[in-house]
């Protein structure tokens, strides 16, 4: 049996099982349960989370007659796909498109934090750092709809770029936190 990394994109079964973990990473589910969740045969679930815990994306734990299995959350692999796959759900959320609607001059739209480096998990917050001329309550509603589309408490900053310069001589440590630890989904770097 092959174990290369590369045979979860190959493989619509292992995309699923894996799918299912990224986006609950602290779950631990056992076999039966999880067939149950995908609506998948559980002899197929089960063989596709030994390969998968054999690529050691899953980790195995074994209690009374049953295997638990739960998400390696500190592979840099797995980190790089929980990014991928919450990416993809901010474009089916619309997120950029949403911001633009209220703020067609909008500088910068920024992702810091556990959702751009990939520690994320079903309690973490979604930060985004917005520069615009705009005032927060402006961007209200969107947040709103967001959280609700997203299923998440999402906290914006916004900074006008006067702000953002300030930020950056007088709050060096958000500052870099932010600068190296972001993804920009629109408009110009922070830096």
């Amino acid at each position: 049996m092959s174990t290369k990394t590369s045979q979860i994109f190959r493989s619509n079964s292992m995309w699923k099982v894996l799918s299912f973990f990224l986006n609950h990473p602290s779950s631990e589910v056992y076999v039966k349960e999880l067939a149950r969740k995908l609506r998948m045969g559980p002899s197929g679930v089960n063989n596709t989370l030994r390969r998968l815990a054999k690529m050691g994306f899953l980790q195995r734990r074994k209690r009374a007659r049953s295997h638990f299995y739960s998400l390696t959350n500190e592979s840099s692999v797995i980190k790089q796909l929980k990014i991928a796959l919450f990416l993809a759900r901010l474009g089916d959320a619309g997120l950029v498109r949403r911001f633009l609607e209220v703020d067609d001059g909008l500088i910068s739209l920024s992702v810091y934090g556990s959702y751009a480096n990939g520690m994320f998990d079903e309690a973490s917050d979604l930060d985004i750092l917005l520069r615009s001329h705009r005032q927060k309550t402006e961007f209200g509603t969107i947040i709103s709809v967001l959280e609700d589309s997203l299923g998440l408490n999402i906290n914006v900053e916004i900074f006008s770029l006067a702000k953002w310069g300030r930020v950056k001589r007088e709050n060096r440590g958000f500052y870099q936190e932010v600068t190296t630890n972001s993804i920009l989904l629109y408009g110009s770097e922070l830096v």
